[in-house]
């Protein structure tokens, strides 16, 4: 007996010549075969990152990764720019370890910038004493209208070498 109580025998169904390309209206679908016939698009994304060290100063400075990945031409690693190309909510975050290469590391400091401005609501410093290594992640959603940009600024602040090591930006729209 195929299926049932107790039942151990399997049954197949072929597929190869009962599905087409669509997922039936009545299933959820919309009868379309690619998202932009569905009325649907694919958010536009980024993410920047490192593998090494970048060099920052004791005062805010402009943050530039090179891209890894970059869907529809959004970021722009020479200006550390993601531009919106369509108005929405987006999500942002930017990842790394704010170091001093001595162990005197006194504080550290990162914002958002939205169109060449500080965003008061993404400001964020700390003053400390000893410290080498912090790692830090920041996140924030910005309403923006199409061209409108978000870039990456921060420092380190120590009497040796600052850095942020393995640094990663990476945005994409919610929607």
């Amino acid at each position: 007996a195929n299926g049932g109580t107790n039942s151990t025998s399997t049954t197949y169904a072929d597929l190869t010549a009962n599905v087409t390309g669509t997922l039936p209206i009545a299933n959820g679908g919309t009868g379309a075969t690619t998202l932009a016939a569905a009325g649907l698009a694919n958010s536009s994304y980024f993410l920047a990152g490192e593998d090494t060290e970048f060099a920052v100063g004791t005062s805010l400075t402009l943050i530039t990764i090179a891209q890894v990945l970059d869907d529809g031409g959004v970021y722009d690693p020479t200006t550390g720019k993601f531009t919106a190309p369509s108005d929405g909510r987006y999500f942002f975050n930017f990842t790394g370890t704010f170091r001093s290469s001595a162990n005197d590391q006194t504080g550290q400091g990162f914002s958002f910038y939205k169109d060449g401005s500080s965003n008061p609501y993404t400001w964020s410093s700390s003053n400390f004493t000893g410290h080498r290594n912090d790692v830090r992640s920041y996140s924030y959603i910005f309403d923006l209208s199409a061209s409108a940009y978000i870039q990456c600024y921060g420092y380190v602040s120590g009497s040796a070498t600052t850095s942020i090591e393995r640094p990663t930006f990476m945005g994409f729209k919610l929607g």
